[in-house]
């Protein structure tokens, strides 16, 4: 199996600072299976506080899982307990799930102890998340807040994560269909977020990719102006390097208006 990385982000039209921070790696192949990792944070609080959370998110991350994503699964592996893994499960799997989990718990600490420690300035600080560990043709994804991963395959675009924002609070109770993730007054309040709590919550989830399929993980500022997931799904399939789509993109983006920074980081598997 092969993979393919990019990440780009863009300030958008509106905002002079960029608060979307993107990260996207492959190890050596020497170390074996191929692994990937893309990541998308998009950070909240004014006065550049957004930014210095998306940062500390994504900084904290990275190196939290440097050691997982840089030696080989049975290196890897040899700290696991039967406590840790679901034995039922495969054991690297599910220690993949752990670590990516306890990466984005331990952003979350950071993120919460640096906006403890700059009440003054930091404000509201906190950031999204959205990320993929690819490895065996499996993806483990997970997210935090509005920030989405989205599989193409074949053509066809689905949405892997579920928001954690009112509008998706309404949708899964039925009181308002999809559209209101685009028109809802209230759109943009996200429930749950890095930073704003001591602990948080971390929604995990499996897929199984084949060849040809491409993941997306992206920031609002992509998903709130691309509206038409046909649109979306043709822009992500376009035969062109990882780079040219990152730009063709964020290019869409700013043309719907671009009302917030662009965030992406795109895996495509051979």
């Amino acid at each position: 199996m092969n993979i393919k990385v990019f990440a780009n982000t863009d300030q958008g039209l509106k905002y002079q600072n960029n608060e979307d921070s993107v990260f996207a790696y492959v190890r050596p192949e020497e170390l074996g299976t191929a692994m990937a990792f893309i990541v998308v944070a998009d950070g909240i609080g004014g006065h550049s506080a957004g930014e210095v959370a998306s940062d500390l998110a994504i900084e904290t991350m990275r190196a939290t899982l440097e050691h997982v994503l840089e030696t080989d699964e049975q290196e890897a592996t040899q700290p696991i307990t039967l406590e840790e893994v679901d034995t039922e499960d495969d054991p690297f799997l599910e220690y993949l799930e752990n670590k990516l989990v306890g990466a984005i718990q331990a952003a979350n600490s950071t993120i919460f102890d640096y906006a403890q420690s700059h009440q003054d300035n930091a404000g509201n600080l906190g950031s999204t998340v959205t990320c993929a560990i690819i490895w065996n043709k499996t993806a483990v994804i997970a997210n935090v807040g509005d920030s989405r991963t989205y599989l193409l395959r074949d053509g066809e675009l689905e949405r892997i994560t579920t928001d954690h924002s009112y509008v998706a609070e309404l949708v899964a109770r039925g009181a308002v269909d999809e559209s209101a993730y685009f028109t809802h007054p209230q759109r943009n309040v996200i429930t749950r977020a890095l930073g704003h709590q001591s602990d948080v919550t971390v929604d995990t989830y499996r897929q199984e990719l084949e060849d040809g399929d491409r993941l997306l993980c992206c920031s609002d500022g992509l998903w709130e102006m691309i509206t038409n997931p046909k649109e979306l799904a043709a822009l992500l399939g376009e035969d062109s390097s990882l780079e040219d789509i990152s730009v063709n993109l964020i290019e869409a983006a700013n043309n719907y208006g671009g009302k917030d920074n662009i965030g992406v980081s795109i895996a495509h598997i051979d």
